[in-house]
């Protein structure tokens, strides 16, 4: 690889009047402009739903989608099969990819089970990830490390959601992210969102058991292009400064739960860095009274393997007018208006009234105003927003609300 990884910070305002309480909005553009020579090693483990409600075409493709991954593995590349039902097999444990007869041989045995133990299959894919943690990499060259799994039903373990959310943390402290395929109309896809966020990865909706091979093909072709795995954004605040809210804005909207907070430093992992895919992130600063003159508000790190890049920010208190009347970035507020809604109609269709109340008055006061309107990106989103909440007053199925979940989640795919 060669190059560098861009870090773009700005508030929406430098300047701002003295002695008074008040919010700012931070936008962090993550730009890789490294090019990829020699993909990282890759450690995948294919975490595959075998219930009842697999048989068919379902569990068809994703044998198919299975094979179609393998054989594009190398032998430096490290992979393992897991299946789960009523109980959780593993199919080929984890190991480099040498012999692609014995997994050919074994996942096209895959057969159709009984129930659905996701967590339980969650902790085993774990397991097989773990084995190869230990191995010794150059600097800059850890492996890309990925948990791809595909369900179709709502688990049957009965665990809450919480503990779905501690396991997929600690999964991302071994720098594994999970890449979640929801298929269907029954399974769970709030959870499944939750698992992947959680763990620097993505959750995906699909409609079509023909959409799965592909799928599990483009996911390991995007981890061909990752230049930087399990990477972290740290946001470090001066004293008084609090980071209030923070969200992920693109390529994927969802609110960022996973912080880790010592002191005045909140740490984020994130999604690997991939070469030609800009990561934005927006934050609401909760800002102290000051008196009037320059302060350091913080700085914003990313952090991947041995690279590190940093920006201070910096915030202006003056008694002019002039000067603080005028966003310098009004993008940044806008960016983080938008998100919100994005997230609040997501969960309001969960369910959430409250939420959905939230994002119709929100989406009221972004169509007013003119600057949404006239940068494309934002007017389009909203333009979805607005559809979604139409389509919402007159009622959905369920097939309908995870398609309309996805619409609002996804600018990539």
């Amino acid at each position: 690889m060669s190059g560098d990884i861009g870090l773009v910070c700005s508030l929406n305002r430098n300047n701002i009047p003295p002695d008074k309480e008040q919010k700012l909005f931070l936008k962090v553009e993550i730009t890789p402009v490294m090019s990829v020579t020699e993909s990282l090693p890759l450690n995948v483990c294919l975490l595959i739903d075998r219930s009842g409600s697999m048989a068919g075409e379902k569990l068809t493709n994703a044998k198919e989608g299975a094979l179609r991954l393998v054989n594009q593995l190398d032998s430096k590349d490290y992979c393992g099969v897991v299946t789960f039902d009523s109980r959780v097999k593993v199919v080929v444990e984890g190991q480099h990819v040498t012999d692609k007869t014995l997994f050919e041989t074994k996942i096209k045995k895959i057969g159709v089970g009984h129930t659905t133990e996701l967590y339980k299959g969650l902790g085993k894919a774990f397991e097989e990830l773990k084995k190869p943690l230990k191995t010794h990499y150059e600097p800059g060259r850890e492996p890309v490390k990925r948990i791809i799994l595909l369900s179709d039903g709502q688990p049957t373990d009965k665990k809450p959601e919480s503990d779905y959310r501690a396991r997929a943390r600690d999964i991302r402290e071994m720098g594994i992210s999970i890449t979640a395929l929801g298929i269907g109309k029954d399974y769970n896809e709030d959870l499944l969102s939750v698992i992947a966020e959680d763990s620097g990865g993505a959750w995906y909706h699909i409609t079509s058991p023909g959409e799965i091979p592909d799928l599990f093909s483009r996911e390991l072709a995007e981890m061909r292009t990752v230049v930087s795995a399990q990477p972290e954004l740290v946001i470090t605040l001066s004293e008084g400064y609090e980071l209030t809210d923070i969200h992920k804005s693109a390529p994927e909207a969802y609110r960022i739960s996973n912080v880790r907070r010592v002191n005045t430093e909140y740490r984020i992992p994130i999604r690997d860095i991939r070469a030609g895919e800009i990561q934005t992130f927006v934050a609401r600063i909760a800002v102290p009274p000051n008196p009037e003159g320059q302060y350091k508000l913080g700085c914003v790190s990313v952090l991947g393997g041995d690279y590190r890049e940093t920006e201070d920010l910096m915030v202006n208190y003056t008694d002019d007018a002039m000067l603080w009347s005028t966003e310098i970035d009004p993008h940044s507020r806008m960016l983080f208006a938008v998100t919100e809604t994005q997230i609040k109609a997501k969960d309001g269709l969960s369910g959430d009234e409250t939420a959905l109340r939230q994002a119709r008055s929100q989406l009221g006061t972004l169509i007013r105003d003119p600057g949404i309107v006239q940068e494309s990106d934002l007017a389009n989103r909203t333009t979805i927003i607005g559809e979604v909440l139409e389509r919402s007053m007159k009622g959905m199925n369920e097939e309908e609300k995870k398609e309309a979940k996805s619409d609002l989640t996804q600018f990539r795919r």
